[in-house]
């Protein structure tokens, strides 16, 4: 039997190494509007009550986001739990990779938490075939159309377009780089 293993990561550490897979057993992407709300506005509150200008990242509160069970066999890595976390940070992510297009002021490394480069392309930190192509064309800011794809895919886009309405419109460039 395998020791089990638990130590706390910051989501960068978590997402820096190699891809996650699904293991078959896994249930699609099913998160609603509602609990993107809610963890959008959980990770905002958490910031606003210690973000100001000029506090360095290190002084900044931190968010648990729960535990998220990883199973790994050589250099695969399975989500046992927390699927619906991690899908919903990747496409905060994406969205937040487009709202900093415009400024001056960007946090580059965030598309390295989405995505590796891959002689094929980019090869997704959430490798799931069947969402690549959404993925592919949520990151490069193009429609898609997910009629007759799985109900993962359809959720991904709805909650990629809840985004947009769910995410604090008032933050400034320099608040939004240290959201980031």
């Amino acid at each position: 039997m395998q020791d089990i293993q638990g130590d706390d990561k910051t989501l960068e550490v978590l997402l820096s190494g190699s891809a996650f897979g699904i293991d078959y057993y896994q249930r699609e992407y099913r998160w609603k509007r509602k609990q993107l709300q809610e963890l959008v506005d959980d990770l905002y509150t958490q910031f606003s009550q210690t973000w100001s200008p000029g506090t360095p990242l290190e002084k900044q509160s931190k968010y648990f986001l729960g535990s998220i069970v990883i199973s790994k066999a050589g250099d695969v890595r399975n989500i046992v739990d927390g699927q619906q976390r991690i899908t919903t940070l990747t496409l905060l992510l994406i969205y937040l990779n487009h709202l900093q297009r415009d400024h001056a002021k960007k946090v580059n490394k965030i598309e390295q938490l989405v995505f590796d480069e891959d002689p094929g392309g980019p090869k997704f930190k959430l490798d799931i075939p069947e969402r690549n192509d959404c993925m592919s064309a949520l990151l490069n800011g193009e429609r898609y159309n997910p009629e007759g794809k799985s109900d993962s895919v359809r959720n991904l886009v709805d909650r990629y377009d809840d985004l947009d309405e769910v995410f604090p419109k008032t933050m400034s460039s320099d608040e939004l780089n240290m959201f980031i």
